[in-house]
């Protein structure tokens, strides 16, 4: 079977799950990314993003971390 024929399912949309999820459909996998938690959801470190894993996600258009101390040192 071609690889981007595949249905990928990927349960829990948390940072390995949804990066997983985008790095597949980006590759042209049809991705299905299940979450049972209503979203978004309370995060204890205030849902910062490093440098490192910022560059890897599409841009939405709000700017940029880089520069802010988070992960800059990377």
């Amino acid at each position: 079977m071609e690889l981007h024929a595949q249905l990928w399912d990927v349960v829990g949309s948390g940072p390995a799950g949804a990066s997983a999820a985008y790095v597949a459909a980006k590759a042209g996998i049809n991705v299905l990314l299940l979450e049972r938690s209503e979203l978004p959801r309370y995060k204890t470190c205030g849902g910062g993003i490093i440098g490192t894993s910022e560059r890897l996600l599409p841009s939405r258009g709000t700017g940029s971390c880089q520069g802010s101390g988070a992960g800059s040192d990377l």
